[in-house]
């Protein structure tokens, strides 16, 4: 008997929540329906100044920030340094209108994980495939951290600490 095929839909995503710091309505508008387009899992909150992004990143947890360089009180660097406690480990794309080297350097340096131009970011996708790339690889980090963890809690735990040699229960164990 062949297995029941199910719409994509039938499978619930994970919900997805996103920060979208842009001080132009038309393109929060455009960028916010690119990343929400046949995601009805993601939700996207929308600032449009740093002020508004830093106290929305201290009372909100998310997923991935996109923030337009070009803010009106700051500039997206900035905006990052000042906000850096807050965020903590949260992956932050930068879109700019301006392509500028030394901009996607500055961003870098603040932390952001990838940069894009905002033509770029408005293209069907793209802007979407960043952001999850960036919470995808986020997570994998978080993973790799915990197993790292739990591997020397292990050891810890089957270690005598005065001698730092396995235990007998788990040399005989082995």
């Amino acid at each position: 008997m062949q297995s029941p095929t199910y719409p994509l839909s039938a499978y619930p995503l994970s919900p997805v929540r996103l920060l979208l710091a842009e001080d132009d309505p038309d393109h929060q508008d455009i960028l916010c329906r690119v990343l929400t387009q046949d995601r009805p899992h993601v939700k996207v909150d929308r600032v449009a100044s740093a002020v508004e992004l830093d106290q929305a990143v201290r009372t909100t947890t998310f997923d991935c920030i996109v923030v337009d360089y070009g803010l009106p009180d700051q500039t997206a660097d900035e905006a990052m340094s000042a906000s850096r406690y807050f965020l903590g480990q949260t992956p932050v794309v930068v879109v700019s209108s301006i392509h500028d080297q030394d901009i996607e350097s500055r961003s870098a340096r603040a932390g952001s994980v990838d940069f894009l131009s905002k033509a770029d970011a408005m293209r069907p996708d793209e802007l979407w495939n960043r952001v999850n790339h960036a919470i995808n690889e986020r997570h994998a980090k978080l993973d790799r951290n915990i197993a790292a963890r739990l591997r020397i809690e292990s050891k810890t735990r089957h270690t005598d600490q005065q001698t730092d040699q396995q235990n007998r229960s788990q040399n005989d164990s082995e």
